[in-house]
């Protein structure tokens, strides 16, 4: 059975991968939104698309540091620590919902512009953009429940839980505070 510290990295690695394909995507979006709308695009620029892909690059961000963390600083950063994990995967999936919510309001434009041949690009673009986005949004939820349930679920709502990392909870299985501390070694006086 796949431990629960490994379906957390695979759920980051995940979320890493995919928040990449979105921002690039969107970035792609808007850059064809801009040089087909040519001097009208300085006047109207394309908002919701923006926030679509500002979020996505934050996503990735943060993505990329809390693995870069995770395998190459130390588990036990408190940078990475569950509260902390909560707090911004809570603010992403917030923002997630209210971008990609925005953008949805062009969907039927999009799906329309796609079947033109002058524009097929926006169209596609527009469509790819909302699929990632929206399953994006679910893997940050799907993340964000994942972890709640299983820490209240085997720890409790102890605070001295919710401040340490999810792989030193899970790789250790007790709080920081409840593990044995060594005593210290009396050194001999020469």
């Amino acid at each position: 059975m796949v431990s629960a510290s490994r379906v957390h990295f695979l759920l980051y690695g995940v979320g890493c991968l995919w928040s990449l394909l979105v921002w690039t995507v969107a970035a792609g979006l808007v850059g064809k939104w801009n040089s087909d709308t040519g001097g009208y695009g300085r006047f109207y620029t394309f908002d919701s698309a923006n926030a679509v892909l500002a979020w996505g690059l934050l996503t990735w961000l943060y993505y990329t540091a809390a693995l870069c963390i995770l395998m190459f600083v130390s588990p036990a950063n408190p940078a990475i620590c569950i509260i902390a994990d909560v707090a911004f995967l809570t603010f992403f999936f917030i923002f997630g919902l209210g971008a990609v919510g925005s953008l949805s309001s062009v969907a039927e434009g999009f799906r329309v512009l796609s079947g033109f041949d002058g524009t097929k690009g926006i169209g596609s673009l527009g469509q790819a953009t909302l699929a990632l986005g929206w399953l994006l949004v679910f893997i940050i939820l799907g993340t964000l429940i994942y972890e709640i349930y299983y820490v209240l679920r085997n720890y409790g709502k102890d605070m001295s839980v919710w401040r340490q990392s999810f792989h030193d909870l899970t790789t250790d299985g007790v709080p920081r505070s409840e593990k044995p501390v060594a005593p210290p070694v009396a050194s001999s006086a020469v």
